[in-house]
């Protein structure tokens, strides 16, 4: 994992705060977390507009490109979620970059990386340009945080 990546408590304040990024990796696998972020995302960034899931693997790489490099003549803003990013083929890392470093505020695009510890050069090269996320499974020691928290925004005593 990317040693400087920030806590989903931290990420959802930031968000909350309208401190929206263009491109983040959530690195774990707590799927609670990654809908947790991804959830507020949603609310913040795209009330009205669209979210789409790109499951690598089953969706094709192509399909995902355009997504990305799709102009519009509104002022529409998307959420664009990627999952198992070890699906992408290599041939589309170049692309991808490209994307990351330029991203359009248009936009917001989220990996969602089930594995903390997965490494390789084109990860890492999106990593630089994105805001890290940490969404493993809290601590014992934070686990009671959590679940008052969960239970709080889930409106549950």
């Amino acid at each position: 994992m990317i040693n400087k990546s920030i806590s989903t408590g931290q990420i959802v304040r930031r968000i909350r705060a309208k401190e929206i990024s263009s491109v983040y990796i959530l690195w774990g696998d707590d799927f609670l977390l990654q809908d947790m972020v991804i959830s507020q995302l949603k609310e913040q960034f795209i009330p009205q507009g669209s979210k789409k899931t790109f499951h690598m693997g089953i969706d094709d790489e192509m399909s995902l490109m355009n997504e990305l490099t799709s102009l519009s003549l509104f002022d529409d803003k998307k959420l664009i979620v990627v999952k198992n990013i070890k699906k992408i083929s290599s041939k589309y890392y170049k692309e991808i970059l490209e994307y990351v470093s330029s991203s359009s505020l248009d936009t917001v695009l989220v990996f969602a990386v089930n594995d903390a510890y997965y490494k390789t050069k084109f990860i890492e090269s999106v990593s630089k340009e994105a805001t890290n996320v940490d969404t493993r499974v809290p601590f014992p020691n934070k686990m009671k945080e959590w679940v008052g928290y969960k239970s709080k925004t889930e409106g549950m005593n």
